[in-house]
């Protein structure tokens, strides 16, 4: 168990902004706000700082490349310009280095999504920015990825129909 104390607490609750603390236990919030700190419990100190819950990223390419290794890229699936079999899911790198970024900066959760180098890129995939395995890291998916213009053109070429 461990305490964030002496915080701003944004609740994302009807509560609001609150003065105070954070109590947790294991992966679950036992308490916000006036906390009492238990025996034994981590304390914290923030220090006046802000504390917010999981940022989520809508739109991320994190876990979709490990950069620095090209050959490892799976943002685009070059193949054909349609392509919605193709999963997020499937080419996500638990290990890439952004995720570690984006969990610098508060955010716990990614809506994983390739390029826009395909028409109908594939499924976007919601993911944890935490973890060792993609499988595990995964929660769901959330829709399918569509872009029009000159990306997919660049890519593919001008289709004449």
């Amino acid at each position: 168990m461990y305490a964030l104390t002496n915080a701003t607490v944004h609740t994302a609750t009807d509560r609001g902004t609150v003065d105070g603390g954070v109590l947790v236990e294991g992966s679950e919030i036992r308490a916000v706000g006036d906390i009492d700190v238990p025996d034994g419990a981590e304390v914290l100190d923030c220090d006046g700082e802000h504390v917010t819950p999981g940022l989520i990223d809508a739109h991320s390419h994190a876990g979709m490349a490990e950069w620095g290794e090209p050959e490892d890229a799976d943002i685009n699936e070059l193949t054909d310009p349609v392509t919605p079999h193709v999963s997020a899911l499937d080419g996500f790198h638990p290990h890439d280095e952004e995720l570690d970024h984006a969990v610098q900066g508060g955010v716990t959760t990614v809506s994983a999504r390739m390029g826009s180098a395909n028409v109908i890129g594939g499924v976007i995939c919601s993911m944890k920015t935490h973890g060792n395995l993609a499988d595990e890291m995964f929660l769901r998916e959330d829709g399918m990825k569509a872009a029009m213009g000159e990306n997919p053109k660049r890519f593919h070429g001008d289709q004449e129909g």
